[in-house]
């Protein structure tokens, strides 16, 4: 299943508890959200809370997805974890359980040098053969960058290895890897860096505003590839608005919240150590919603 376009980062559903993961809630989620043109789902990740769910959660979370995507789009699991064990075993479980391709972090915590991490993403890509492997960066959350050399090192060693998502907020970064490793598909995981991320050659954007306004950055990369400059101007402009109202607030929990203010349901809040909104936050996150439905990148419904 061919994997680019806009690849929405699906956030995770729990009940009013907060204690356990919703498959119902997370399958109404996939819905909205494959009714309105997205091209993938990239599962457990940053915005899915993958780090702060348990290994049997995040095989919970993957194969509701898998079952709600239905074959209509391809579901990447991500894996990542601290544990080369761990993210091995739920490569595998993803593989078993559907999933179109496996991505991971690199592990977090430890200062890693180029030989470490090329051990971990083997071992994991291993665990996922033959599923497409895509090796995440996201230095700002792992402290460990992947370097252009270790990249190109890995797809030269690595047969299943896809792509990689970039999420370093670099454009630069991005358009490294692709220079070195031109035969790998790029994914950009910045909203802000979208539409540049396209100019240069990215395959795709893996999307947290998505989740809210799906239609909208599915028309951005529409308006791209039909080569239409000011529309897609256009676009760009309105998610990195969108971009800058969900990030005023605590982080992941103003997507949430805001998909509720806009008649999605709840979302069964955060988990900690993430925390929900104040008072005056979510009255924040409400003027901001109304400002945003005037800008001329809103799709109309």
């Amino acid at each position: 299943m061919n994997i680019g376009g806009v690849i929405c980062a699906l956030l995770t559903t729990y009940d009013d508890s907060g204690t356990r993961v919703d498959a119902e809630r997370l399958k109404r989620h996939v819905r909205f959200l494959l009714d309105r043109g997205i091209h993938g789902l990239f599962v457990t990740g940053t915005a899915g809370e993958g780090p702060l769910l348990s290994r049997e959660e995040r095989m919970q979370v993957l194969s509701a997805a898998v079952e709600a995507a239905g074959n209509r789009v391809p579901v990447i699991a991500h894996v990542g974890h601290l544990h080369t064990g761990e993210a091995a075993e739920l490569a595998r479980h993803a593989k078993n359980a559907g999933a179109d391709a496996v991505a991971s972090v690199p592990p977090y915590y430890f200062p890693l040098d180029d030989e470490a991490l090329y051990n971990y993403f083997r071992a994991v890509a291993e665990a996922a053969s033959p599923l497409p492997f895509y090796v995440y960066n996201f230095p700002d959350t792992t402290n460990n960058r992947i370097p252009a050399r270790l990249l190109r090192r890995l797809a030269r060693e690595i047969p299943n290895l896809k792509g990689f998502k970039d999420s370093s907020k670099s454009l630069d970064q991005f358009r490294e890897y692709l220079a070195e490793t031109p035969e790998l598909d790029g994914l950009i995981g910045s909203d802000a860096l979208a539409l540049q991320a396209f100019q240069a050659g990215g395959k795709g954007i893996v999307s947290t505003v998505a989740n809210v306004f799906p239609a909208e950055v599915v028309r951005l990369y529409e308006a791209f590839r039909n080569n239409d400059a000011e529309q897609a101007e256009r676009c760009q402009e309105f998610l990195t608005e969108a971009r800058r109202a969900l990030k005023q607030g605590p982080y992941i929990t103003t997507y949430k919240a805001a998909l509720q203010l806009l008649g999605q349901g709840s979302f069964g809040g955060v988990r900690p150590p993430l925390r929900p909104l104040g008072e005056e936050e979510w009255r924040s996150l409400e003027s901001a919603l109304a400002r945003l439905h005037n800008l001329p990148g809103k799709v109309r419904t």
